[in-house]
This record gives C-alpha cells, sequence and structure tokens, in this order.
C-alpha cells in the first residue's frame, strides 16, 4: 500500500529521503532492502543480491517515487511542484518582520493562540484518555490535586511515560498538531529555506516533583551538535496541550545563547558549555550552584556588547506556540505546582545540518 504524502510535501525532503536510502544501501542496511524490491530488477532479489548491486542516486529516487504511489520520480516531482504552485495561502506570510527580527535577536519568539482548539483538542482528549486508564487523572481531575488535601503522585513514572509516547507515536490526532501553517512559520525563520523532520513529534510530561522552584545548574543542552559553516540547523517548536504556568515545569530558555561558538566545526553541548562558562560571567554563574538568588537570570536581562542575555520560562495556555533556534540552550525545571505539564514538541531540521552532524538522521540528536 502506497504511503500517503504530507499535506504540504516538501522537494527537499522526499529528495533527502532518497539520499538517505541510497547511504543506507551503501552501508549495507538490510532495511534499505524492502524499499529498493519496489523496482522492478530487484522485485524478487534477496538481501544478499540486492546490497552488492550497484545503486545509483536515480534508483533511489524511483524508489522514493514507487512508495509514495507515483510511476518515477519525474511524475513525484511535479506533483510536488504543482501542488507549491497551487498552494499561495500555503506561501503566505504568517510572522511579521518584528517577530522574525526577535527570532534572530533572542534566538525565541512566543506566538499566542497559534494551534486552534480544532488541533490542541483531540491531543489533549487523546493524552487524557491515556492518563485516566493510568489512573492519573480521574473524571478531569488530577489525582494530585488535593485529594483529600494530600497531594498523591505514587503512579510510577517511567512506565507511565512510555505508555504516553507509546500512545502518541503513531496517533494522527497528536501528529496533527504540526500544522503545514506551523512548518510554514518554521521555515520563514529560516529565510524560506527547506525544512525536515525526523520524527513524529513528542509528548513533554512532568508530574509534581518538587516543593520549591529553583532555576537549575545542570542539564542545559542543545538537541543538535552546532556546526559553524551551517549556522542555525534549524527551529524547535513547543506548544502546550493544557496550561503551564510559571513553576509548572515548563521549558527554560537561555535567550541569546545562540550568537556565541558559532566559529567552528561541529561542538556538541558540553564542548559549548566549557567554552562558555570560561569567557563569559553571566553563563560562568548559569551553569553553577552559587547559593544566590537565581531568579535573576529570569527576571533581569543582562547585556554582553550587543547581545541580550535572558533565561526565558516557557508558559502558557493550550495552542499557544514558542519557536526557538536549536542552537540554543535549554533546560528542564521543577514542577511545584498540582498539575503536571502536558506539552509537546518538534523539532523542524535544515536537511543539510543533520548530514554535517553525523550523515544521519538520527545520529548526533542528543
Amino acid at each position: 500500500m502506497a504511503l500517503r504524502l504530507p499535506d504540504r510535501p516538501s522537494l527537499s525532503s522526499l529528495k533527502y529521503q532518497a539520499k538517505k536510502l541510497l547511504k543506507a544501501h551503501h552501508a549495507g542496511d538490510t532495511s534499505a532492502c524492502d524499499l529498493l524490491r519496489a523496482l522492478h530488477k530487484w522485485e524478487s532479489g534477496s538481501d544478499t543480491e540486492i546490497l552488492s548491486a550497484d545503486l545509483v542516486l536515480a534508483d533511489a529516487q524511483h524508489a522514493i517515487a514507487l512508495q509514495y504511489g507515483f510511476v518515477n520520480w519525474l511524475a513525484l516531482r511535479n506533483h510536488v511542484l504543482s501542488m507549491d504552485s497551487n498552494s499561495e495561502a500555503d506561501s503566505e506570510l504568517t510572522l511579521t518582520l518584528a517577530q522574525r527580527e526577535e527570532f534572530r535577536r533572542r534566538g525565541v519568539i512566543n506566538l499566542p493562540g497559534f494551534l486552534s482548539k480544532d488541533l490542541i483538542d483531540p491531543a489533549r482528549k487523546l493524552l487524557h484518555d491515556v492518563l485516566e486508564r493510568e489512573e492519573v487523572c480521574r473524571q478531569g481531575m488530577w489525582i494530585g490535586e488535593r485529594l483529600n488535601g494530600v497531594l498523591d503522585w505514587t503512579v510510577q513514572m517511567s512506565k507511565l511515560l512510555k505508555t504516553l509516547h507509546f500512545s502518541t507515536k503513531r496517533s494522527p490526532e497528536f501528529a496533527a498538531i504540526c500544522s503545514a501553517e506551523l512548518h510554514n512559520a518554521a521555515e520563514q525563520l529560516m529565510d524560506g529555506r527547506s525544512l525536515i523532520t525526523v520524527s513524529r513529534p513528542q509528548v513533554l510530561f512532568t508530574a509534581p516533583n518538587a516543593e520549591r522552584w529553583e532555576l537549575p545548574h545542570k542539564v542545559w543542552h542543545m538537541d543538535i551538535a552546532r556546526v559553524g559553516k551551517i549556522g542555525c540547523p534549524g527551529v524547535q517548536m513547543f506548544t502546550f496541550v493544557d496550561q503551564v504556568d510559571p513553576g509548572g515545569a515548563g521549558t527554560l530558555v537561555a535567550a541569546g545563547s545562540h550568537h556565541y561558538v558559532n566559529d567552528q566545526g561541529k561542538v556538541r553541548s558540553k564542548d559549548v558549555k566549557k567554552q562558555l562558562r570560561k569567557a563569559n560571567p553571566w553563563f560562568k554563574g548559569l551553569f553553577k550552584l552559587d547559593g544566590g538568588d537565581r531568579r535573576r537570570y529570569i527576571d533581569e536581562p543582562a547585556r554582553d556588547g550587543d547581545v541580550e542575555l535572558q533565561v526565558v520560562e516557557l508558559t502558557g495556555a493550550p495552542g499557544d506556540v514558542w519557536l526557538m533556534d536549536l542552537r540554543v540552550l535549554h533546560s528542564l525545571s521543577p514542577n511545584t505546582t498540582n498539575r503536571p505539564r502536558l506539552m509537546a514538541t518538534q523539532r523542524y531540521f535544515l536537511p543539510e545540518a543533520i548530514d554535517a552532524v553525523h550523515g544521519d538522521a538520527t545520529e548526533g540528536v542528543e
């Protein structure tokens, strides 16, 4: 059965799939064989026969086209290009110049109410149904909301997280959060360059886990290594399935951190932090538990030349969206409220950024 193209197919994404298939074949990966058997010359071939045969990019492109129900790559390419030319609404700018400038300056922007209730409500129902079955939520009431005056979060968290991820992995309701408009907005922030996703959106769940809120000094990280010649490797989206208030485990973002360590080759999180710690007092304090008032990193923006530095706590209502430069350092945070954090995230990558990190769509993502 042929796969269905996304509502807003990207020719760059399809080209990347073909290159990935070619690379898998050259690496001797047997997972490539099922796709390549769609080609007439290999429809009865064994894995050994297929992997020992010569494969060129045109073969891989033909196999990708057949996977989507097209007779050849040219037919698939023309179909995608015709959809682009007939979809003027999709190409209209949804972000203002001021929003795009703020993203370049701070590395993060907030888009209140960007996703409609029609997209968020089915995703929330899906998660709530799972949590009802796991007895974390009863008739819309969180077990942690002071039942009989006592906060109770004894559920086995590792099992619950696995259940949530399994339930959302192939859910069309959850996948629909990543709308064409959202993809379009991410590409606008990248000056119109095509972005791809390498996985479905991910659920973010944090149960109440602290009585006192403290700004963490550890676990600041990036989700993909920096590569200086690439610049911004893509955009990460965060949205809220339920209300997330201050102190409710909203992701913490070090706005402005994307302006540093951009003149080198591949640099991972730990090395970015090591360099920032040595070179900049603001980051040195952020990464060190010094016993002082760490709220200042949120309440008081700091300046380093032309760069404004500030920790931003991602909070909001269902449907609100934050978009973040993938170079920005970010962190988990404690949940001092009496309800869990329910958010979703998706990463939109430049294909060349993934290739530059490791040449594979999964390697290099931290």
